[in-house]
């Protein structure tokens, strides 16, 4: 009795180590030569499409799951947390990349993934859903059904390679002002 056990106890670590959790490489700038599949360059841009994305007032953050087979089934959860580089010479990209382990893919297997990112207003809007309903600039990027399996173990993980750049839409006072801006500029030309 004591050998099934033991065998059993060994199987059970053998398979966790073969099909253990499924990771990606959470990185928005990678450079040829630096790893894993393929270059990714996906700038997150601020309100207009300036590129002031720097530091720790605004949060990037990795939604992830398994990748859906059509349209239907695909239930994106969220993930690992980030703040973009400090350094001018490269806005809009997170601080540096890291592993993330995919909520509900073995490693082997596909996943789809998003990107969001938002203004934090000083660390106090702290996830996607308070962003949103705070309206004070925030995006997402479009769906990415990742090409690559993903790695674990000893399998170095993919990059995000197809993600794409977007930018932050406005707060809802920058729509009004531009709203009344145009509306006094219509107003000055009736009058000539």
């Amino acid at each position: 009795m004591k050998k099934i056990f033991v065998f059993a106890a060994a199987l059970a670590c053998a398979y966790s180590a073969a099909f253990g959790q499924g990771q990606v490489a959470f990185n928005n700038r990678v450079t040829a030569g630096s790893g894993a599949q393929g270059v990714v360059n996906a700038k997150v841009l601020n309100v207009g499409g300036i590129d002031n994305l720097l530091g720790t007032g605004f949060t990037i953050q990795l939604w992830a799951g398994p990748q859906a087979q059509g349209d239907g089934g695909l239930a994106l959860v969220p993930g690992s947390t980030s703040t973009f580089r400090t350094t001018t010479t490269v806005p809009g990209y997170i601080l540096a990349g890291i592993t993330v382990n995919v909520p509900g893919v073995d490693a082997g297997g596909l996943a789809s993934f998003r990107v969001r990112a938002w203004n934090n207003e000083g660390g106090t809007i702290t996830t996607w859903d308070a962003a949103k309903a705070a309206g004070r600039g925030y995006g997402e990027s479009s769906l990415l059904n990742l090409q690559y399996a993903l790695g674990g173990g000893t399998v170095q993980p993919p990059n995000l390679v197809g993600l794409q750049g977007f930018t932050l839409v406005p707060e809802p006072s920058t729509v009004a002002f531009a709203l009344m801006g145009g509306l006094g500029l219509l107003a000055l030309r009736r009058r000539k």
